[in-house]
C-alpha cells in the first residue's frame, strides 16, 4: 500500500486484524531506526502505531457492503446501491473467498470510470467520499 491511498477513517488489516486509521504521520528522522524516515499509521484510538509497511489492504466482499449499508439488488444479486451511488459486482478468481471486484459505478446514473475496477475496502472508502462528501459508516 501507498501513502497516497490512505485518509484518515479507513479501514485496513494489521497482524490479521482489522483497524481503523486514526492518524497519518509524515515521515521524519524518529530516533531509533525502526522508524527512522516512514510513514507512520496510528491505529486503535492511537493506541497501536505501526509502519506504512506492516498494513495491508482488506478485500472487498459481500458482507463488507452490508455491514456499511449497501443494499442489494434483489433482481441483480450483483448488483449493490446507497443513496445515488450504484456498482455491479463481479467475483474473479481468487484466493481469498467472497472477495468481489466493483465493477461498472454509477453516481447519480452516470458512470465513474475506475481504472481496474476497486478491489479494496479503503478504495470504495475513499472513491464513496469523493463523490458523496460523506464517509462511510457501519449501519446500525
Amino acid at each position: 500500500m501507498k501513502a497516497n491511498e490512505l485518509k484518515i477513517n479507513n479501514w485496513i488489516n494489521y497482524n490479521s486484524c482489522n483497524f481503523k486509521i486514526n492518524s497519518i504521520i509524515h515521515p521524519e528522522p524518529f530516533i531509533g531506526e525502526n522508524y527512522s524516515h516512514k510513514w507512520l499509521i496510528a491505529l486503535d484510538n492511537n493506541c497501536l502505531t505501526v509502519t506504512l509497511d506492516k498494513i495491508k489492504p482488506i478485500p472487498l466482499t459481500e458482507e463488507w457492503l452490508i455491514k456499511l449499508g449497501f443494499n442489494q439488488n434483489k433482481k441483480n444479486n450483483g448488483t449493490f446501491n446507497k443513496d445515488l451511488f450504484k456498482f455491479h459486482t463481479q467475483r474473479p478468481n481468487h484466493k481469498n473467498k467472497g472477495f468481489i471486484l466493483c465493477t461498472e459505478i454509477y453516481w447519480c446514473q452516470k458512470r465513474v470510470i475506475v481504472s481496474g475496477g476497486v478491489k479494496y475496502l479503503h478504495q470504495l472508502q475513499n472513491l464513496y467520499f469523493a463523490l458523496t462528501q460523506k464517509e462511510l459508516t457501519f449501519k446500525n
